[in-house]
């Protein structure tokens, strides 16, 4: 089973009606939610199965589960990024407590799940009149990006930079730890893989 599939996987498996172990098999539904909970753990701690010291991650596999369609999860996701926003605002000469903190990182969130330009539908580019065909002139709204500007939904009045670059670093942090616990849920699982 690749990363790819094992995240497919796991999105399938979150909102599964069937969670019976089968010993027989190490790709059903409970293998893979349990491969991820041994990841969240790993990743939580900064630990790996073997022992060995790796980055903490505990966003990993939160979002993973906000991203695969578990609303519930975007609570844990806010408390999660805000926490690590209101932590990092001071290295970015940003004055705020916890609560903008959090605030902030429910804006970010929104962007990183709703982010597509709706006059467009996220191509960047404005269908032709009485067509369903796109043409080359660029949406006035996204000029021609497909998304919605970020930077403008965290800081409508371009006063605050220092804002505007922590919640970019929020962004990438939410990038970076996407991709991290795939690898570890195929971790625990490879043991019961025959290679």
């Amino acid at each position: 089973m690749s990363k790819t599939k094992i995240d497919e996987r796991y999105r399938s498996a979150v909102h599964s009606r069937n969670l019976v172990s089968d010993p027989k098999t190490f790709r059903s539904d409970p293998d893979v939610l349990g491969a991820y909970a041994l990841a969240d753990k790993y990743l939580t701690r900064g630990m790996d199965g073997h022992g060995n010291s790796i980055k903490p991650s505990p966003l990993s596999v939160a979002l993973e589960r906000m991203l695969s369609g578990d609303n519930g999860a975007a609570s844990n996701v806010v408390l999660i990024l805000g926490e690590m926003a209101f932590k990092k605002s001071r290295a970015y000469n940003v004055r705020m407590g916890t609560v903008q903190a959090h605030d902030l990182a429910k804006v970010c969130i929104a962007w990183y799940r709703e982010g597509t330009c709706k006059p467009c539908g996220g191509h960047g580019k404005l269908v032709i009149k009485g067509t369903v065909t796109l043409g080359i002139e660029d949406c006035p709204k996204c000029h021609g990006m497909g998304r919605i500007d970020f930077e403008r939904q965290i800081d409508p009045d371009g006063k605050s930079p220092d804002l505007r670059e922590l919640g970019r670093w929020m962004l990438s942090e939410m990038d970076r730890a996407l991709g991290r616990a795939g690898p570890l849920a195929m971790a625990a699982i490879a043991p019961r893989l025959e290679l």
